[in-house]
């Protein structure tokens, strides 16, 4: 079977098509990973704007919490209530707190607050009751960080935040926190709370805003990858119809030297294809030109072929004009 060979409108049609879809599949995937890094850097703006509500939170609740204990504090200094009595009941009060966003979507608020006093002895833990009186000095989580003495080093400082692991409400769960911790001076308390990271990331993962960040991000990429279809067509469509254009031009030049070379000059181009004020129309120009060129000197030298050979019936005739005179004498 002979092989078809690829002419010159097929091989400028796939090398331009090749370099165009190729430019728009760059442009696209440029786009593409434009738009994910702009969405990704959307989602930790957002994530880190709610983290530092959810650290401004927990420090506003320690603050209350401490205010409630001052309170006491003042009735015992007042003579209103024996200093163990204002223990008692800022210790009740403390116990029985509760703030926050409901994580476990179970109705109850999770935010709670224990308190330790300087010595590191646990005074106070609504979810850990067993364990108070404790000294936890030596309290360390998975990482091996000391719990109690980087919250007393905060506490002492003025209240600050800390970061470690630690078990949740079932007793089982071990995850990520974030506490901030404050003292209460005269009672040598400090007052913490805290809430874990991995509630907080399903809190925020879950929120309305991080949805419609995602759905516009899936939106976007689906418009820039049917506007890139759209361009590819509209590309591929608009280079058919240049080239078909240009190998037409070519297509007229390579008939007409087809024609002269075998001997046929009556063939005229299109003044429209001349006129072009392009490379091709500079082209057939020339070529046009060379061809009449050509064609007269065809035309000169039948001319002169013409005289050459009436010269020579005019010799022929002498000659035997010349033979006849020489057999009369």
């Amino acid at each position: 079977m002979k092989k078809r060979k690829i002419g010159t409108r097929g091989i400028m049609m796939i090398t331009t098509m090749s370099i165009m879809i190729a430019a728009v599949i760059i442009t696209a995937v440029i786009g593409m990973i434009g738009v994910r890094t702009t969405n990704n850097i959307g989602i930790k703006n957002y994530k880190d704007t709610m983290t530092d509500g959810y650290n401004t939170e927990i420090k506003t609740q320690v603050e209350s919490a401490i205010s409630i204990v001052s309170h006491y504090y003042n009735l015992s200094q007042d003579d209103k209530l024996s200093e163990e009595e204002a223990k008692e009941q800022a210790l009740e009060v403390i116990r029985n707190m509760r703030y926050g966003t409901d994580y476990d979507k179970d109705g109850v608020n999770d935010g709670y607050f224990w308190i330790d006093d300087t010595d590191y002895n646990l005074v106070m833990h609504p979810i850990l009751s067993k364990q108070e009186g404790t000294n936890r000095k030596q309290l360390k989580d998975q990482n091996g960080v000391l719990i109690l003495q980087n919250i007393m080093k905060k506490a002492n400082n003025g209240g600050g935040f800390n970061e470690f692991y630690f078990t949740k409400s079932d007793g089982t769960t071990v995850a990520p926190k974030i506490a901030y911790s404050e003292k209460f001076e005269p009672w040598n308390w400090v007052l913490t709370t805290g809430c874990y990271s991995d509630d907080i990331n399903l809190n925020i993962d879950s929120s309305d805003n991080t949805k419609q960040i995602s759905k516009t991000f899936r939106r976007n990429i689906c418009e820039l990858i049917v506007e890139s279809i759209i361009l590819v067509v509209a590309m591929v469509i608009v280079t058919c119809i240049i080239i078909r254009r240009v190998v037409k031009v070519l297509n007229i030049v390579k008939e007409k030297l087809e024609r002269i070379s075998s001997g046929d000059l009556s063939l005229k181009i299109d003044e429209r294809y001349i006129k072009r004020k392009d490379e091709l129309g500079s082209m057939v120009d020339n070529a046009n030109k060379s061809m009449e060129n050509f064609s007269g000197i065809i035309n000169d030298s039948k001319q002169i072929a013409g005289r050459v050979t009436e010269a020579g019936d005019n010799v022929k005739n002498m000659a035997e004009s010349a033979l006849e005179a020489t057999d009369q004498i």
